[in-house]
C-alpha cells in the first residue's frame, strides 16, 4: 500500500533498520520519515538480532550504530522528535496494541519487512499501517547505496566509487613528487619476529612481497592472497614457489607490472582474485591465490587497499624496519583513492 505524501502529515511514524556504516541512503531514509511525521520511532536492530540475520562479525556494534545515528539526528535537529529503540526481531513494537503508530516508513531494503509487519498485525486483529516508501539513493555508478557495498569495498558512505570507472583499463605512473610520500608505511610497523603474535586468527590476510610471503608460509599463517615477483632486495630469485614455502593446491594469476607503475594488468588480476574468493564478508577462505607479477610488486599495496573489502589485512615489508600491517578501512581507502588520483594516467602500454 503506497500513498502520496504531498498533502499528508502523520503524527507518529515508525521505521527500522540496522544502520550499519551510516551512509547517505540511511540519512535520506531518516530525513524522509521526519518530513512526513511529527514524531519518529526508529527501531535499531540489536546485536542479538544482527547475529541471527547477518552475523555479528561483519556488522558494527549496537553501541557504535546507536552513537552514529544519534549524532546524525542531533545534527539534523530531529533529536527532540525522535526515539531510538532496540529491536530483537523484525516486528519490534509495531504489533503492540499499546503503541499508536500512524504510518510505517520503508526503504527498498526494508519494504518486505514492512509487508510482513502488516501480515502480523492482521493476525493480531490490528489494522495494517500505511507503507510509505522513501526514495532510493544511488551511488555514482547508478546502483543503490548499501552498507553491503561499502563493506565490500566498492563505495564510500557518500556513494563514491573507490576505484573510479574512468580508471578501468588504465595504467598509473608514479610521479616523482609522490615517491617520498609513498615510501612511508600505510600502517603500523612490527618486528618480523613478532609476526605470529600480530596476525589475528579469523581475519583474511594478504601478503605483498616474497620475504613477507615466505615469513607467513614458514609460520603457517595461511594468507588468502600472496603477491610475489621472485625478487628480493632488487635481486631476481629462482622462480620456484616451493622456495617461498608454498605447499598444496594453489590458484596462480599472472600480471605484468613494471617498477613505479600500477598497471591495468595488476588491477585486473586483483579484481579476478576477489571474484574467486568469497570475500563479501570477513570470512577466511580455504582457497589460496597467488598473484605472480612479471616486473615488481612495489606499488601493489595501493590497488589492494582500493579493491579489497573493509577489515582485510595487508602485510608487506618495510626495508630495515620490519613488517607493516595495513587494516583496510574507509578512511584508508579514501587516502589511497586520493593518492592514485595524483598519478599520471596512460591508456596504452606500461
Amino acid at each position: 500500500m503506497k500513498e502520496d505524501v504531498n498533502y499528508i502529515k502523520y503524527n507518529t511514524a515508525v521505521l527500522g533498520g540496522t544502520f550499519d556504516l551510516l551512509h547517505d541512503g540511511h540519512k535520506a531514509f531518516v530525513r524522509y520519515a521526519f518530513s512526513v511525521a511529527q514524531r519518529c520511532v526508529i527501531g535499531l536492530t540489536s546485536d542479538v538480532y544482527v547475529s541471527k540475520i547477518k552475523g555479528s562479525f561483519t556488522i558494527e556494534s549496537y553501541k557504535r550504530r546507536y552513537t552514529m545515528l544519534y549524532a546524525f539526528l542531533e545534527k539534523e535537529g530531529f533529536i527532540k522528535r525522535a526515539e531510538i529503540v532496540s529491536i530483537d526481531d523484525l516486528y519490534g513494537s509495531t504489533c503492540d496494541p499499546a503503541m499508536k503508530f500512524d504510518v510505517l516508513v520503508v526503504s527498498s531494503e526494508t519494504e518486505r519487512g514492512g509487508e510482513l509487519v502488516n501480515i502480523k498485525r492482521k493476525e493480531r486483529g490490528l489494522l495494517p499501517l500505511p507503507l510509505l516508501h522513501s526514495p532510493d539513493v544511488y551511488a555514482e555508478d547508478g546502483i543503490i547505496i548499501s552498507s553491503t557495498r561499502i563493506r565490500k569495498g566498492d563505495i564510500d558512505t557518500e556513494g563514491k566509487l573507490f576505484f573510479k570507472k574512468e580508471w578501468e583499463n588504465k595504467t598509473f605512473v608514479l610521479p616523482q613528487e609522490l615517491r617520498s610520500e609513498l615510501a612511508k608505511p600505510f600502517g603500523q610497523v612490527f618486528p618480523q619476529e613478532n609476526i605470529k603474535h600480530i596476525v589475528l586468527p579469523g581475519y583474511p590476510n594478504v601478503t605483498v612481497g616474497d620475504v613477507t610471503t615466505m615469513l607467513f608460509n614458514a609460520n603457517n599463517i595461511q594468507q588468502e592472497i600472496s603477491v610475489i615477483d621472485f625478487v628480493i632486495e632488487r635481486k631476481k630469485q629462482p622462480k620456484a614457489l616451493d622456495k617461498l614455502g608454498f605447499k598444496g593446491v594453489k590458484t596462480i594469476l599472472h600480471a605484468e607490472n613494471p617498477p613505479s607503475k600500477v598497471t591495468a594488468s595488476l588491477t585486473s588480476a586483483i579484481k579476478r582474485t576477489i571474484s574467486l574468493l568469497d570475500i563479501s564478508t570477513k570470512t577466511v577462505s580455504s582457497n589460496r591465490i597467488i598473484i605472480l607479477i612479471k616486473g615488481e610488486e612495489d606499488l601493489a599495496v595501493l590497488p589492494l587497499i582500493l579493491l579489497l573489502p573493509l577489515g582485510w589485512r595487508i602485510y608487506y615489508g618495510q626495508p630495515h624496519e620490519g613488517i607493516v600491517e595495513v587494516i583496510v578501512t574507509i578512511f584508508l581507502k579514501i587516502e589511497a583513492r586520493n593518492l592514485l588520483a595524483r598519478f599520471q594516467i596512460i591508456t596504452r602500454g606500461y
